[in-house]
């Protein structure tokens, strides 16, 4: 699969679920699938229970291939 073809599957699961989900917010859908999600030194962080701007940090996965993520979501 190209990372193009692997791109066109992401959006159509994200269009599928916001159509099931139609009051989702957008990001909160990146979430829920598993797209977007907080570092890992933020979640220890959020587990104590010390929040400010600083537990808002996003794992960073430019790294991940297109078809990685879309291998991952067809196990959600």
């Amino acid at each position: 699969m190209t990372r193009y073809e692997a791109n066109m599957q992401i959006i159509l699961l994200l269009s599928n679920y916001l159509e099931m989900n139609k009051d989702i917010r957008f990001h909160q859908a990146l979430f829920n699938l598993g797209i977007n999600e907080f570092s890992e030194g933020t979640k220890n962080e959020m587990a104590k229970m010390s929040y400010d701007h600083r537990n808002t940090t996003l794992k960073d996965k430019y790294q991940e291939e297109s078809s990685t993520t879309y291998l991952k979501l067809q196990k959600i």
